[in-house]
Parts: C-alpha cells; sequence; structure tokens
C-alpha cells in the first residue's frame, strides 16, 4: 500500500499553490507564524521591531592562550580553527567572521593554518584592531 504525499501545515493552513492563491491572507498567516518562531537570542532585533545593526554578520569569537608553540595546536588549530571551519559551514561565509583574540606563544605556520581556514586573528596587546574591525562594519540598520 502506498503512503498518501505528505501535507504540510503551518498557521493552520495546508500549503499548495492552489491554497496560497485561493485565500490572500495565507501569505500573512504563514510570515507571522514563521516570525514566531525565530529564535530571538540569535536575532534580537526581530523582537525589537528594528533592522540588525551592523553589516548583519555574526562574529563568533574565540579566547585562545598558549604557553608554548606546541600547545598552540591544541588551542587554535585543533580547536578554534575546527570551530570556525563548522561556523563557516553553517551559516556561510559571507555572514560569518569567526575570530579568535590570541595570547601567548603559537608557530606562525599553525597562525597562516588557522586564517587558511577562515579564522580571523587578533592579539590582546592589540585589542584595539578588533574594536576597529567591529565599528568599521558601520551601521545599516533597518
Amino acid at each position: 500500500m502506498a503512503l498518501p504525499p505528505p501535507r504540510w501545515v503551518i498557521a493552520g493552513t495546508p500549503l499548495s499553490p492552489v491554497r496560497l492563491a485561493a485565500e490572500p491572507g495565507i501569505g500573512d498567516r504563514i510570515v507571522e507564524t514563521i516570525m514566531q518562531l525565530i529564535d530571538r537570542d540569535r536575532f534580537p532585533w526581530i523582537g525589537e521591531g528594528r533592522g540588525p545593526t551592523m553589516d548583519g554578520r555574526v562574529m563568533p569569537i574565540e579566547c585562545k592562550v598558549s604557553n608554548s608553540s606546541t600547545n598552540s595546536i591544541k588551542r587554535l588549530n585543533n580547536d578554534a580553527q575546527v570551530k570556525a571551519v563548522n561556523w563557516i559551514s553553517e551559516f556561510g561565509h559571507r555572514s560569518t567572521v569567526p575570530a579568535a583574540v590570541l595570547s601567548g606563544v603559537y608557530q606562525v605556520r599553525h597562525l597562516v593554518q588557522a586564517q587558511d581556514a577562515g579564522l580571523t586573528l587578533f592579539w590582546t596587546h592589540d585589542i584595539e584592531a578588533l574594536v576597529a574591525f567591529v565599528l568599521g562594519t558601520g551601521e545599516t540598520a533597518g
């Protein structure tokens, strides 16, 4: 026995082109329902009735301290770099700027490897560079 095709229901309305075309208010109800489901912690501007500030990108930041070049591989490449790759994969390269704020001892080749994987690096002794980067994204409130 064959199973019937799936029936998607959002906002108490079956989603089909015929139904959407037949009832003009259905689209508004669907949008309202989806807006209620959006995570307000992740997208706070939606609950506040405003557009996103800055340029719309997110910047997850890891803070890492390494006391030796051997330890730096674990801290930077096996931890922060892996997370950066995952964030970019999940949220997209254009909407995510994974970063690490570093202090301590790191080998240059490991820093380059992390940057090549998409991790943006800042140093605790020059934290103003991070501030300047964020402020440089400007305001595009909608």
